[in-house]
């Protein structure tokens, strides 16, 4: 496919770190190495595997263990991808600065001696640039996909003089197996093909000693990984439900074919999101402070008006959100000139940047609700919370609905996995995730009765990160995973016939 145009860091402000390395320094060894990239709307994270080429040839290498094959892990973090809020050039920039950085990184992990600090770029010279150590002619450890290194070593006697470098009799094989990028805003085949062009330089005209040769390389969306990290790299077969800010839901059937709902944003109300949720946050606390709003007065929602003095889940979120927003709330129940300076508070942080506070600001107050939630369980809070998860589930069924497009669920050989991820479902209460999957349980059974649906025909994946390599999960395992189910269908078109590679899946 050509080299990849990345030769340096063109970025200042980075993250980059060693997060696993095992790597045997008693023999030769051959590597792979696999690239994932997350390109989100606020950063853009590069998750860097080396497995062991033997192992990965035997079937035995699972992404998330090293006892199984990956011996080193490491993470670099730059700014955000979308080109839609950055700019193309900035995008471009923070990806490839991060997929060189990573990279270069996990190579100084593999290749350092054991005694020496972390990755430091100020401290060291770019391995995927130069040849760190050995007598190399190559201007680049990755030459046209792999690169070869002896090991040497300094010998420091008991004075602590250093002798000349000695041969330890070692050599390092590493194979640039794959890359796979999720770029946020990336939805169209001429988004993708936009980033291939910029990011590959044609096979014939690929430098001697280029850096970034991959075998492969994948461009997509950044739901399409998160997606991959539930579906074992397929990226088929399942569907996510994204609820942060915003939402969305993806799904994609086992024959390929995709399908979309929500994504539009908080201008078109979005039920569901943290936005919203952030919404319903202040409207209540603006209802409080009036001391007028509507809650429903029991578990049959019969809508009882009551005074907020008298209403402790009000006055707990209303609390909640003026200290939230740097506000004092002693005595404001008791204070009507105080509550009368909260609301004179409350409506300047609302319009002092505009017409609107910035929705990330909205969404913040997201969480509020969801611990109030714990705490009431058929009041008003309750209540919003329910139809904020009945909103995200019937979008998320209409997906699943549309991508399978008339395949019969009796025909589906694996299980269709649903994913549900975002800040909305990680934090620190999990009714909001549960109440989803109740009420998508619910509406699935309903819509696929007639085909005979049973409940093992569909299920829940909970991304448990591994505590070994690294601890990563998330849509940047996915896009590891990625890169390794194209490698490994990229060897069986040549011939190779790999076994596949695992990543760890857990399912509820």
């Amino acid at each position: 496919i050509g080299a990849m145009n990345i030769f340096g860091s063109e970025v200042s402000d980075f993250e980059a770190n060693i997060l696993y390395e095992v790597l045997p320094r008693d023999r030769d060894g051959d590597y792979l190495v696999f690239v994932g990239v997350d390109g989100g709307g606020t950063g853009t994270d590069c998750l860097v595997r080396i497995v062991d080429a033997e192992k990965h040839a035997a079937g035995v290498v699972n992404l998330d263990d090293a006892e199984t094959g990956v011996v080193v892990t490491t993470h670099c973090r730059t700014g955000a991808a979308n080109a839609n809020s950055v700019g193309f050039e900035q995008a471009l920039a923070n990806v490839s600065s991060a997929i060189f950085l990573a990279v270069d990184c996990a190579l100084y992990a593999a290749l350092r001696d054991k005694s020496e600090d972390d990755y430091d770029t100020d401290d060291v010279e770019p391995l995927v640039s130069h040849a760190w150590v050995g007598n190399q002619d190559t201007e680049s450890l990755f030459e046209r996909g792999t690169c070869e290194h002896e090991r040497e070593f300094l010998v420091i006697t008991k004075g602590g003089k250093r002798k000349r470098p000695r041969w330890c009799g070692y050599r390092y094989r590493f194979r640039l197996a794959g890359v796979a990028l999720g770029i946020a805003g990336c939805d169209s085949p001429a988004g993708q093909k936009r980033w291939r062009d910029v990011l590959l330089t044609p096979p014939g005209m690929v430098p001697r000693g280029c850096a970034f040769a991959p075998e492969t390389l994948v461009v997509e969306n950044d739901a399409v990984i998160a997606l991959a990290r539930a579906t074992r790299g397929t990226a088929r077969g399942g569907a996510l439900l994204v609820a942060g800010t915003g939402t969305i839901a993806f799904a994609v059937s086992h024959a390929g074919t995709r399908a979309r709902t929500m994504g539009f944003g908080p201008a078109f109300d979005d039920p569901g999101s943290g936005h919203w949720l952030g919404t319903k946050a202040l409207a209540l606390t603006a209802k409080a402070l009036d001391r007028c709003y509507r809650d429903r007065g029991d578990a049959y929602g019969e809508d009882v008006y009551i005074e907020a003095f008298d209403a402790p889940a009000a006055r707990r979120v209303t609390r909640a959100v003026l200290m939230k927003l740097g506000f004092a709330v002693h005595d404001l129940f008791e204070s009507e000139k105080l509550r009368d300076a909260r609301r004179e508070d409350l409506t300047r942080w609302a319009y002092e940047g505009g017409p609107a506070p910035a929705w990330d600001r909205v969404a913040s107050l997201a969480p509020i609700l969801l611990r109030e939630s714990e705490h009431d369980d058929c009041g008003m809070v309750a209540g919003i919370i329910r139809d904020g998860a009945n909103a995200l589930a019937e979008n998320l069924v209409v997906a699943i609905d549309r991508a399978r497009d008339g395949e019969s669920v009796r025909d589906e050989k694996t299980p269709f996995v649903i994913s549900l991820v975002g800040g909305l479902f990680n934090g620190e209460t999990r009714r909001y995730a549960e109440e989803v999957k109740r009420r998508t349980t619910a509406l699935l059974r309903r819509r696929f009765e007639g085909e005979g649906l049973k409940d093992e025909r569909y299920v829940f994946y909970e991304d448990r990160a591994s505590r070994t390599c690294g601890d990563v999960g998330g849509p940047m395992a996915g896009a590891v995973a990625m890169a390794a189910k194209a490698f490994e269908e990229f060897e069986e078109r040549r011939g190779r016939k790999p076994e596949k590679t695992v990543s760890a899946v857990s399912r509820t």
